[in-house]
């Protein structure tokens, strides 16, 4: 009797649930728990930039569990080695512009290249762990949310390429405000527009996660070598 009970009462549940997240008001606030609340609290308590992995860590627990509550497919979020070749072949130009570019203002700019939060923790960390906590933490929990994960959930309510480009690039983007350097920002959407264009032509995670981490450790790179 109790299983007849529960059972229609637990399916029911979780119907809602899906129905909820996969509706815009349900992506909206999915949007505003991910990245606008984080950037929100950032803003009066600036202290804890140093604690973003930790923050991203925790969002990345909430992605697990809807990924699995919507079924999603480790092809459609991009985790699979499949297509890595052909996929990281156009990301070389645009990876290699940004890189010479960087050193260009880092060479004859430097006062561009400050990155507030970025160079207090230099003080604390060597240069390779820096770099090794970058290419193993922070780029994987990066793109597992802003690209796996953030772009699937946007085509579960529309299909316009355009959007799903422009509007993850701009969340990808608003994120790395806290940083403190508008050329970083501004970086960080233009490659965001080029990594999720990327990623919808491929759907290869590994490929955009390569240049993701040749970009980041070339500035921590930079950054310890000018300070």
């Amino acid at each position: 009797m109790r299983e007849r009970i529960v059972k229609p009462v637990k399916a029911y549940l979780k119907s809602a649930s899906i129905s909820v997240v996969t509706k815009r008001s349900g992506l909206t606030m999915e949007t505003i728990l991910l990245f606008v609340l984080p950037l929100a609290i950032l803003r009066y308590f600036p202290q804890i930039i140093h604690f973003r992995h930790l923050v991203m860590a925790s969002g990345l627990a909430y992605v697990l569990l809807i990924a699995r509550a919507l079924h999603m497919t480790r092809e459609e979020m991009g985790l699979t080695t499949q297509g890595f070749t052909a996929a990281l072949l156009p990301l070389l130009i645009p990876t290699s512009l940004v890189l010479i570019f960087s050193a260009y203002i880092a060479a004859h700019h430097p006062a561009e290249f400050i990155f507030p939060a970025m160079l207090e923790e230099s003080r604390h960390l060597s240069m390779s762990t820096a770099i090794f906590l970058y290419v193993t933490l922070s780029v994987p929990l990066q793109e597992v949310l802003f690209r796996a994960f953030y772009i699937p959930r946007l085509e579960q309510i529309t299909d316009n390429r355009l959007f799903l480009i422009t509007f993850s690039a701009l969340i990808f983007m608003l994120v790395h405000i806290p940083l403190g350097n508008l050329l970083m920002v501004l970086t960080t959407g233009l490659m965001g527009i080029i990594w999720a264009d990327n990623f919808l032509r491929f759907r290869s995670l590994p490929a955009i996660m390569v240049s993701h981490a040749l970009l980041g450790s070339f500035l921590i790179y930079l950054l310890y070598a000018m300070f």
